[in-house]
């Protein structure tokens, strides 16, 4: 480590030290009268502005205390009696700690739970932060007063934030995280999910898991966090984070934060960040049942769930298990699901090889022959004759399932224990099992038949000629087996010190265990033998339709490979914060702290025929420190009401990574509250995300000698040493974001909420790979790979940092002239901007209570350059990339027990530009019912805590628009629409 990156540690961590020592040396406050103005409304809130204007941390359990209502305070009160006066009647109760501290605990938990919920429309999150003004210290103040253990993210009155409540999860319908997050207006289809196979990450998702990507910068650059901290990288490189295998029914919150916040959360925050918030230790134990696939086209699913809650005078602790189950859905259901998009105006993308096969020969004049094989022989006696011109097409998607078997056993565990009255220990835990089974289209190869084998059929005569064949009638579909263990496991403490002052500090371990293994593969070196074999008995025969085999000749040649993947993330963290100082405007609240990490990444691949066989160790070391201070430059008022109220929040922090050098990240925001109807507000903040592990090994790099067109060569020809894989200098990707937002919240309608985000994103040294092209030494853009002038070093590099495929004597003394290095590089820049929209309005009628909800992600661009000698190329509203516009509004209408909710998803059309002539594909709308129906108590308290909820997903069953995908061969965009059709569950979800 450098001076320069000493010395940053050394500040950051004196500024630590300050911090910590100012808790402990802070003398308890004398009691004395303060200026109370706080108004009557739920607990949640005013227990929040109460303890900011008392300068005092408040603690309690907002879920047993949020619908509490409390009385308006007005005047000059001491602590003790200005609770007494908020609380009376409430059903809650308070305790001042020696060091000034308030515990406010639920002592009548009846008449909290006679009160029935507000009601919330179950498909759209609610909107908070500065986007509701009057609304933003409900969450923010969970982390800072209340509850730090819950794994509630702090909140910045600059950043765009959104909010699904553990209503809003029950109510969806939905059965798992990825099915709630997937129609969010600025989550990108594209990258890894179920169904997608395009770009880096999508290509390493062998066991179908689900990642989460914000404005389509990546699922690799958007955080998930569970409790507010790491889960471990998934994947064969660990590229992305799956929520495949978080329990929807232990979720009590999910918390997303579209702008990241590299200060606080550190790496991989680019996108944004999405927290899951597991359902705590103070809940109450529920029961949930939920049953999918009623109907014929339906998908079949089913999830149970049980949780188990107990309190104590001090503590307390949850257990929860999840057991989910999801049929496989065959391509055969699906009528888009195929290679042959003839009957919608496409094209036949099918595959040439296939059973029965396709005859390829070059004649003696260099003229290829194609020919297909007919259906309905065994390769008997073929004559030229029965030969159809051209090659035989078969369907890439026969035998195949587009959504995989998914089954997964989860369980969570979460407590608690104040050991002091200002000192609490917590622990959370979270592991889960989930298999996966699929299966493909049978292995297809190209093979030589010599002229011995028995049924060897040339009708252009030769010594041998090429079959384009499927193993599928012989060996059965390919198929994949897959295991995925994960979990995180947590441990830490919270105290709080006098003046407003908290100290926090945490352990956690997340890891992941993947086993893929892949069955019906072919043994080519056994299935050599047995094609140049003459022995009619057990010879394999490629030229007949079926399969014409002998049994024991196809087990001899059937084959599996496995791999496996283990991932890992230990972090110890300890922060603080508080109030610094006072301003005329109000106090400076300060953070500051210290992360230490150690990421893992494993693999072990077994060999094939056509591959060999790789393993792969890596780790990392990762040292950061950081401060974050909100300074208030305007308005005296703690309840953020005051007109011209303006805050400026600063941050920034520094990290060390062992492997990668450093990154640096700075942050500024400015939040305005011009009325306390209108909140205005603006950041702007630098992020960053190291590459992956395995992006920086080069331990399954490959090397090879080609021959490439080049002008400068005097016979047009260059040989070339080309060099592919990881690369061990690649250095951390970077991102500039600059954010604007307008929210009102009216008086008048307090009902009401709306609000605008402006966002633009650059996206800067993005770590891509570079196909080789035949062009690379004759066009100019692939200049930055070439080298002419190859030195003895660098070709020792090169031949020592990789596997030479060919005589391994040539790559370091047969002549080249020059070296390509399509090894991955900093090298892709991508840019993005655009606007959200969001808006809540509730009404209340004669007839009952109506809801009304919308929401917009809006881009006005999204371009790309693939390396630094490429120009920026839009990407916007084309096939495989984010559409202008995606949308959803949201009708609902509650009367008593019964409520009911309509959804519109929207997405806007877009252009085929991989189509020639571009074509151009429709826009897509589909629409949600949910109803809901609370049952009344007829004497057993469980019975007024009971719902049921049904759900009809896509109710209208609305295929996707049609896509001639030449890219994926099929009929449909994988990455902008999926086959669900349509979904019809039903729940029983009991509160005991």
């Amino acid at each position: 480590m450098d001076r320069v990156r000493l010395r940053r540690c050394a500040i950051v961590l004196a500024t630590i030290g300050v911090a910590v020592g100012a808790v402990f040396r802070t003398a308890p406050a004398v009691a004395e009268p303060r200026h109370f103005s706080v108004p009557a409304g739920e607990a949640a809130q005013t227990l929040t502005l109460f303890g900011r204007q008392a300068d005092r941390f408040v603690s309690y359990d907002y879920d047993r205390v949020r619908h509490q209502l409390t009385h308006a305070l007005n005047g000059d009160f001491e602590i003790a009696d200005a609770l007494r006066v908020m609380l009376k009647g409430s059903g809650l109760d308070f305790r001042v700690s020696d060091s000034g501290g308030v515990f406010v605990t639920a002592v009548d938990h009846s008449a909290a739970d006679a009160r029935p919920p507000r009601f919330s429309q179950p498909p759209l999150p609610a909107v908070v932060g500065p986007l509701a003004p009057r609304k933003v210290e409900e969450l923010s103040s969970i982390y800072v007063f209340a509850r730090p253990w819950s794994g509630v993210l702090p909140t910045d009155t600059s950043v765009e934030f959104s909010l699904l409540s553990h209503q809003d999860i029950q109510r969806s319908g939905d059965a798992t995280a990825a099915d709630l997050l997937r129609p969010m207006t600025s989550n990108f289809g594209g990258g890894p999910t179920e169904d997608t196979l395009l770009g880096r990450e999508a290509g390493t998702n062998a066991a179908f898991g689900t990642g989460i990507n914000l404005r389509g910068l990546g699922s690799r650059a958007t955080l998930v966090l569970v409790n507010g901290r790491r889960l471990a990288p998934s994947g064969s490189a660990g590229t992305f984070f799956d929520i495949s295998s978080i329990p929807l029914s232990a979720i009590d919150q999910i918390q997303v934060l579209q702008d990241g916040d590299a200060t606080l959360l550190g790496e991989d925050a680019i996108g944004g960040v999405v927290n899951f918030v597991l359902q705590g230790s103070a809940g109450t134990p529920e029961t949930q049942a939920n049953i999918g696939g009623m109907t014929k086209s339906s998908v079949g699913e089913r999830r149970f769930s049980q949780s188990i809650v107990s309190h104590w005078d001090s503590g307390s602790v949850m257990f929860a298990g999840e057991y989910y189950e999801r049929d496989a859905l065959s391509a055969s259901k699906r009528s888009q699901a195929t290679s042959n998009l003839v009957p919608w105006g496409g094209d036949n993308l099918g595959n040439p090889a296939g059973n029965p096969g396709t005859l390829i020969d070059t004649l003696d004049d260099g003229t290829l022959q194609v020919w297909g094989l007919p259906a309905g022989q065994n390769g008997t006696g073929l004559k030229a004759s029965q030969l159809t011109v051209g090659p035989n097409l078969h369907d890439r998607f026969q035998d195949a399932t587009i959504l995989p078997h998914q089954q997964r056993l989860s369980v969570v565990a979460t407590g608690q224990q104040r050991v002091a009255d200002d000192w609490n220990v917590w622990v959370s835990a979270l592991a889960s099992q989930r298999r996966v089974a699929t299966q493909s289209a049978g292995l297809t190869a190209a093979l030589t038949i010599p002229s011995t084998n028995p049924w060897y059929f040339n009708p252009g005569g030769g010594d041998s000629v090429q079959v384009l064949y499927g193993f599928g009638a012989d060996l059965g579909p390919q198929t994949l087996d897959g295991e995925v263990n994960s979990g995180q496991f947590a441990v830490g403490f919270d105290h709080a010190a006098i003046r407003g002052w908290t100290l926090t500090g945490y352990l956690s371990y997340a890891g992941e265990r993947q086993i893929d293994r892949f069955g019906n593969l072919v043994n080519f070196a056994t299935l050599q033998a047995y094609i140049d074999s003459a022995d009619p008995t057990t010879a394999f025969n490629a030229f007949g339709s079926g399969t014409n085999t002998n049994p024991s000749t196809r087990e001899a040649i059937r084959s599996q490979q496995s791999a496996h993947y283990s991932s890992g993330f230990t972090t110890t963290s300890l922060s603080t914060s508080g109030p610094a100082f006072s301003l005329p405007a109000g106090d400076v609240a300060l953070t500051v702290g210290t992360d230490y990490r150690i990421q893992t990444f494993k693999s072990a691949v077994s060999a094939t025929q056509l591959t060999t066989a790789s393993d792969f160790d890596e780790s990392r070391r990762m040292m950061a420190g950081y401060a974050q201070a909100v300074v208030p430059l305007l308005g005296a008022d703690a309840d953020l009401r005051h007109p011209h109220r303006l805050e400026l929040r600063g941050g920034v922090r520094d990290e060390f990574y062992s492997d990668v050098g450093h990154a640096f990240a700075p942050r500024l925001g400015l939040t305005w509250w011009a009325t306390p109807d209108i909140a205005v507000r603006a950041g702007w903040q630098k992020l960053f995300r190291p590459p992956n592990l395995s992006d920086i090994s080069e331990a399954s790099n490959l090397s090879t000698i080609v021959m490439l067109p080049d002008t400068l060569a005097p016979n047009g020809l260059t040989s070339a040493l080309v060099w592919t894989g990881g690369n061990r200098d690649l250095r951390p990707e970077s991102a500039q974001s600059l954010t604007a937002g307008l929210a009102v919240s009216p008086a008048r309608l307090p009902d009401l909420t709306a609000s605008v985000t402006y966002f633009h994103t650059v996206f800067d040294q993005v770590i891509q790979s570079t196909d080789l092209a035949a062009t690379a030494l004759v066009d100019p853009q692939y200049n930055w790979l070439v080298s002419r002038n190859i030195g003895a070093g660098l070709r020792s590099q090169v031949c020592v940092n990789s596997q030479f495929i060919g005589m391994p004597a040539d790559c370091l003394n047969a002549p080249i002239g020059a070296l390509v290095d399509v090894r991955l590089h900093n090298a892709e820049t991508l840019k993005t901007e655009g606007f959200d929209f969001a808006g809540r309005y509730e009404l209340s009628t004669g007839i009952g209570r109506m809801n009304f909800g919308v929401e917009s992600t809006y881009i006005l661009r999204y371009a790309q350059a693939n390396s630094p000698t490429t120009a920026i190329t839009s990407l916007l509203s084309t096939a495989h990339n984010p559409p202008a516009l995606r949308a959803r509004a949201t009708t609902g209408w509650e009367r008593r027990d019964f409520w009911i909710s309509t959804t519109l998803n929207y997405q806007g059309g877009y252009e085929d530009t991989d189509s020639i002539p571009h074509r151009p594909v429709s826009s897509w709308a589909t629409w949600d019912v949910v109803l809901g129906y609370r049952l009344r108590s007829w004497g057993a308290s469980s019975a007024a805590r009971t719902q049921i909820v049904a759900a009809a997903k896509n109710v209208f069953n609305t295929d996707p628009p049609f896509i001639n995908n030449v890219v994926e061969s099929v009929g449909y965009d994988q990455e902008n629409g999926d086959l669900f059709g349509r979904r019809m569950s039903i729940a029983l979800q009991v509160q005991w």
